[in-house]
């Protein structure tokens, strides 16, 4: 077995990873427990998406059954499990890009 090491982007402290599909194809979304971005990167291309600037603080992204192009994710979930501003958040891709809306605090 060989593998090939690619750098895709600089995302600092990577901690929430999921797989979602979409009906532009699924895309791989990784997201920062720290203070940063959350991105979307299309596993045939490498092409890369920003999904959001921050705030970041995201311990785990959910795929929401039966609605391809949508997830539910933590965010501002810092520091450390302090999570007295922690939210989830509902993103949508759509064909201007990503939406992201509370849902939860």
């Amino acid at each position: 077995m060989r593998f090939i090491k690619r750098h895709l982007c600089m995302l600092p402290i990577c901690y929430a990873v999921e797989l979602i599909p979409t009906t532009y194809g699924p895309r791989y979304v990784f997201a920062t427990d720290d203070t940063g971005p959350c991105v979307a990167i299309d596993p045939s291309s490498g092409d890369m998406e920003q999904v959001w600037d921050g705030p970041g603080g995201t311990m785990s992204i959910i795929p929401i059954p039966g609605s391809p192009n949508e997830f539910l994710a933590s965010q501002n979930f810092m520091p450390g499990f302090s999570a007295l501003h922690a939210r989830i958040v509902r993103v949508k891709r759509d064909d201007e890009g990503w939406h992201v809306s509370p849902w939860m605090d």
